[in-house]
């Protein structure tokens, strides 16, 4: 008997470990950088870009290295693209045969699942980069996205779940404003958004999917 796997968008941001190329290159992207940071528009786009513009200079091990700046810059940097509609990291993509899926429940220590459901770790950019139609409640808050590395412990306090996985933990309520628990024995997560469909990353639906599956981007 197949089991479905629905899908719930997480509040928090994966870091992938940081690729670098040759010094020239690293040089070049510094002052791509740099000249972006004096076209910046207010003073949080310049100090992002101005911080990338110093990860490509000391690289990974240097003073002052951050990751996080790195991806911001490359995230704004995207964004700013001719014809693309938005950017978001994110630790897996549909169909891409690589991801997390975990229980899902209603009660803390919960020994049954309630359903079965894929995460994606994304930003309050996704619902424009995967084309989410967000039908209930809201997006994420700035607040409500938390970095995350590799290891970390999934606790997002907040998380917007697909319609489908709302109505099989909700039949008979809205889903929004409800607290679900991701494992046995995480913390409470409240449910923020509700959007139509979002993919899961696997093509075959079955009990037999990957709990976790390394190489995840």
């Amino acid at each position: 008997m197949k089991r479905q796997i629905l899908a719930v968008v997480i509040g928090t941001v994966a870091f992938a470990a940081p690729a670098f190329a040759s010094p020239k290159e690293e040089v070049t992207t510094a002052a791509l950088h740099a000249g972006l940071a004096a076209k910046g528009g207010d003073i949080k786009e310049v100090h992002t870009h101005l911080h990338h513009a110093l990860n490509c200079l000391v690289g990974p091990d240097g003073q002052g290295y951050d990751a996080q700046a790195v991806l911001r810059s490359d995230l704004a940097l995207l964004r700013q693209l001719p014809g693309v509609a938005d950017a978001t990291n994110t630790n897996t993509t549909p169909l891409s045969q690589g991801g997390w899926n975990s229980p899902i429940n209603l009660q803390p220590r919960q020994k049954s699942a309630t359903a079965n459901t894929a995460f994606y770790m994304v930003d309050s950019h996704a619902l424009g980069a995967f084309g989410l139609r967000l039908v209930a409640g809201r997006n994420f808050k700035d607040e409500e996205v938390m970095p995350m590395d590799q290891g970390d412990r999934i606790q997002p306090s907040a998380v917007i779940v697909t319609k489908p996985l709302a109505e099989t933990l909700f039949p008979d309520s809205d889903a929004v404003g409800k607290q679900v628990y991701l494992g046995e024995d995480s913390p409470p997560s409240t449910i923020v958004g509700v959007v139509e469909r979002m993919q899961q990353p696997w093509i075959d639906s079955s009990s037999s999917a990957p709990r976790r599956t390394k190489g995840s981007v």
